[in-house]
């Protein structure tokens, strides 16, 4: 920019110059013809005068007409310093001027000797033609003058337009000039700026490889090195809370596996002795193992609240969907705290829009997020007021609302109802129940689903909460033509009813064929309604399920009849030719058959949950944890039940007892010393001696989704220590062996007796 300001001054100074110069060139020119015009006019008047003198020769004129001639020379020598260019045409003037003077002075010197007539013949012969001559060379120089100031004019003219030109092209060369440095010098300030918007965007992903190279040495440089230098320290620190995160949740999955392991033994050995299974209690025994085992199921709720928040916050809380009656979900939150709504007088109150059936979300955390709303709703509604719930559908989501008559909470309260560990409502100074994470968490598992969550409440009015749900309502399935009712081979026999619950004819009257063969009495159900209503009212002994049904699919009506206590001990054997055993035999399946089913195949299914007549032994039940404590705990509840406990203490061993003695069910520790539970699995799978026994996994360990993933189909049940109750324990251990050898000796033996 400076040598472009540079040039054009030059170039202007050029210019100027050479428009001054020219300028100079006009005004001597101007003085020249001025001069020459003045000889001109002298010389006209010189001849003039010299007539006039000779016609009247007085002396005095005589004389004055010699000095005026005299005068004139000398203005003819001043003129020789303008005339420089005219000098060969002034040198004839100054000649022919000079013989003028001397022939104009020889005839005063005759008029005045007296001889007049000879003066004026000299005068007419020689002074008139050299007067001649002279005016001719004195307009000669005026109009040479006058010609050269004409052509300087058009020279003037032509070089005015060239600098004219000049200048507008020095003009345009300057503003493209400027524009090109103007751009290069805008690209020097923006080109850095979007590297360093980029490189800020890639610090937003956590990505600090990226360096800004600026070769600015302005203040565009220095920012940027400082931009380089802060990517670096961020990646520095990143770096490191990635792995103070990593250490964190390592920590806390081995803190979760050493708390709740103790805390298996704690809640479990006292469940043991409040059911009195070793002897009888006194009042201040029972007591003390009541508060016991509220402590110990109180630590345990703070220890998983702790570890939800912290997969949340890390990003590793995934959903795990699954279709679910909504109605199903809210009435089991109510039933959670219908007990202490009951010992305070708070009537529980249910509105479900009927367009809400079957949903598709996480079931487990819907029915967290209901439990913490309701828990809170009673803990803070005073005797004898109001709790409910509200399901609608609202704009395509779902809206649950949790509604109370309790005191209230303040506006200022409202503001840190979802914040970790922060507690609101109570009376002044009253000691506040929980640990402050039930609203933390339930507002961070609805926003897992895309929803939220609001609160609206008045102090001394109560409290509504809201969450919404994306609705992702379950399909249907398609109705298939009804099934003709099997014709029945001679009169009704006596033997164990066995329920078909098959939409497809052909498949129904195999089955039903079967097992009349079998010695069982077969009732046929078309749908899914129809089996659940038929398995209610006949209580068969053996209930065979399709999955792909009519109104209520296979896994729907299996979950229905393991939710309902009247058909609770049903034993389900799935027939399909959907082959998901794991997820047949997590949700209570007796068995598992892919279709076809052969004859042999069916009568080993009968002949394994006692349809067959034959007397068995009581159920053996084999547990492997590296934990003494876990172990006896087992043993003690499932001892007490009839059961034949088998123990080993490790992986290995494990193996080994299984292969041996072929338990009906295998209770199995994933975090053990050498083996761990997931070489267990594989090993007892992959013999073909043990790969049939279903394996409830009861551990105290975090699965990641990896390893979900590797237990998918292989484990039957997944529980964690000290989360269960002994009677829901036994309860599943029960549901997962056949209905004759889970049926407790005790029993067994009463029955005979009658």
């Amino acid at each position: 920019m400076v040598a472009l300001l540079i040039m054009v001054g030059v170039v202007g100074l050029h210019v100027l110059g050479e428009a001054n110069r020219r300028a100079e060139d006009l005004v001597m020119l101007h003085r020249k013809i001025a001069a020459y015009r003045q000889i001109q006019h002298d010389t006209t008047g010189q001849l003039s005068n010299v007539a006039s003198a000779l016609l009247v020769p007085d002396e005095r004129t005589l004389e004055a007409t010699l000095r005026q001639l005299n005068q004139f020379g000398y203005d003819l020598d001043r003129l020789q310093f303008v005339a420089q260019d005219e000098v060969e045409l002034f040198d004839r003037v100054r000649k022919e001027y000079d013989q003028f003077i001397q022939v104009v002075t020889r005839v005063v010197e005759l008029i005045r000797d007296g001889k007049a007539a000879e003066g004026r013949e000299l005068h007419l012969t020689q002074a008139g033609p050299l007067a001649d001559r002279l005016e001719r060379l004195t307009n000669e120089l005026v109009n040479k003058a006058e010609a050269a100031m004409v052509a300087r004019v058009e020279v003037n003219h032509a070089a005015s337009l060239a600098a004219r030109w000049v200048i507008i092209g020095f003009a345009v060369g300057s503003i493209g000039l400027a524009l090109i440095l103007g751009y290069a010098i805008s690209w020097s300030l923006i080109g850095p700026v979007k590297q360093m918007d980029v490189q800020l965007r890639q610090i937003a992903t956590g990505d600090f490889s990226f360096r800004v190279e600026v070769p600015n040495q302005d203040e565009l440089g220095t920012l940027a090195a400082n931009l380089n230098r802060m990517n670096e320290e961020l990646g520095r620190l990143y770096h490191q809370l990635e792995a103070a995160n990593r250490h964190k949740s390592e920590f806390l999955a081995s803190m979760s596996h050493e708390l709740r392991t103790p805390l298996n033994a704690v809640i479990g050995f006292s469940e043991v002795l409040l059911e009195r299974l070793f002897g009888d209690l006194t009042a201040k025994q029972e007591e003390y193992l009541r508060d016991i085992l509220d402590s110990g199921r109180h630590l345990l709720s703070l220890i998983n609240d702790i570890l939800d928040l912290s997969k949340v916050e890390a990003g590793k809380m995934e959903l795990e969907l699954g279709s679910f009656s909504l109605r199903e979900a809210l009435e089991n939150g109510l039933t959670m705290v219908r007990e202490r709504a009951n010992r305070h007088g708070i009537a529980l109150s249910l509105d479900v829009d009927p367009a809400i059936d079957v949903i598709e979300a996480d079931e487990r955390k819907v029915k967290q997020v209901v439990f913490n709303l309701l828990s809170n709703a009673v803990k803070f509604t005073p005797d004898g007021g109001q709790v409910g719930i509200r399901a609608a559908l609202s704009d395509g989501e779902g809206r649950i609302t949790v509604w109370d008559t309790g005191i209230g909470i303040a506006p200022e309260d409202q503001e840190q109802l979802f914040q970790e560990f922060q507690q609101v409502g109570g009376m002044s100074g009253e000691k506040r129940e929980g640990t402050g994470l039930g609203l933390a968490l339930a507002k961070k598992f609805v926003e897992l689903h895309g929803g939220r969550i609001l609160v609206e409440s008045e102090v001394g009015h109560g409290s509504r909460f809201t969450f919404t749900l994306p609705i992702r309502l379950a399909p249907q399935p398609h109705l298939t033509p009804a099934l003709a009712e099997p014709a029945t081979a001679g009169p009704e026999r006596d033997g164990p009813v066995a329920l078909v619950v098959e939409d497809d004819a052909q498949s129904a009257e195999l089955l039903r064929l079967y097992l009349e063969g079998a010695g069982c009495r077969v009732e046929m159900a078309r749908d899914g309604e129809e089996g659940f209503d038929k398995a209610r009212q006949l209580h068969p002994a053996l209930l065979t399920l399709d999955l792909l049904l009519p109104k209520v699919d296979g896994w729907d009506l299996l979950v229905r009849l393991k939710e309902e206590p009247a058909t609770h001990e049903i034993p389900v054997v799935i027939v399909s030719i959907v082959n998901q055993r794991g997820k047949g035999f997590a949700l209570g399946a007796a068995d598992y058959l892919v279709k076809p089913v052969s004859r042999e195949e069916l009568r080993n299914t009968l002949r394994r949950i006692g349809l067959t007549g034959q007397q068995r032994e009581a159920a053996s039940v084999l547990t492997i944890d590296d934990d003494p404590m876990a172990v006896e705990l087992v043993e003690a509840i499932l001892a007490g039940e009839g059961f034949r406990v088998l123990k080993a203490y490790g992986g290995e061993e494990g193996i080994a007892v299984a292969r041996r003695e072929s338990p009906a069910l295998i209770i199995l520790d994933l975090v053990m010393p050498d083996v761990d539970g997931f070489a267990v699995i594989e090993q007892l799978r992959a013999d073909p001696a043990t790969a049939a026994i279903p394996i409830v996994i009861l551990t105290s360990k975090s699965l990641t989704p990896h390893e979900k993933e590797r237990l998918n189909g292989e484990a039957a049940y997944l529980a964690r220590k000290g989360e269960f109750s002994r009677a829901t324990f036994v309860e599943m251990v029960r549901g997962l062996l056949p209905e004759a050898i889970s049926e407790p000796v005790s029993q067994k033996r009463a029955a005979h007796n009658r």
